[in-house]
């Protein structure tokens, strides 16, 4: 689908990057709003989730949120304290380049699972991408957070003067509960945060 400047949401920025994950591709999505916005989650139930789903339940909980960061070709899960502490130092670069505080940015990570981010990789990555953002390209996010899908997973609506953009990733593995299913909605809509949350809640049900 074209994603043209009527259907795009005002507001935000991004950064899309091969970081060097795995292959050459890109494999870091982030994209920041221009002030706080009403933010919410619906996230896996499986017992294995990793650092990426517990540190985001956490940062969600006031549902509000600024940014969000994708890594994909890592899913960062079965790594134990150290993937605790890449997930938690990935937001803190990602804090010190951009301004906004680590509790305000939500984090999500697909593919292998029981390998390390390279993290040295990703530190001489980020290092002054903070003044490299540039308006959001909804579809090269689309195809950043991509792993095994062949396709990139866009869809676009107009709402009054309101533009709501999705995008996801995953091919089959959506049990138990959304395990590797990423989606992101983004939006220049004014919505009160307890509609979002019923919205997410139902809308999530409805879909499985």
């Amino acid at each position: 689908m074209s994603l043209g400047i009527s259907s795009t949401p005002q507001g935000f920025s991004a950064f899309i990057s091969n970081l060097g994950i795995r292959d050459t591709t890109d494999d870091f999505v982030f994209i920041k709003s221009e002030v706080p916005c009403v933010a919410d989650g619906v996230f896996t139930q499986s017992l294995f989730a990793g650092p990426s789903v517990t540190i985001s339940r956490d940062n969600l909980k006031d549902s509000q949120a600024q940014a969000i960061v994708v890594i994909s070709k890592n899913a960062n899960v079965a790594n134990g304290s150290v993937g605790i502490a890449d997930a938690k130092e990935v937001l803190q670069l990602v804090a010190g380049e951009t301004g906004i505080a680590a509790h305000n940015i939500v984090i999500a990570s697909t593919g292998v699972i029981g390998r390390r981010y390279p993290i040295e990789k990703i530190r001489t990555g980020l290092s002054g991408f903070g003044k490299k953002l540039t308006a959001a390209d909804f579809h090269a996010a689309a195809r950043g957070i991509m792993t095994t899908d062949t396709v990139a997973k866009l869809a676009t609506r107009k709402i009054g003067n309101a533009n709501l953009v999705g995008i996801a990733k995953g091919v089959g593995m959506i049990e138990p509960n959304m395990a590797t299913l990423l989606t992101f909605f983004f939006t220049d809509a004014a919505i009160e945060a307890n509609i979002a949350v019923l919205s997410w809640v139902q809308y999530s049900n409805n879909s499985e």
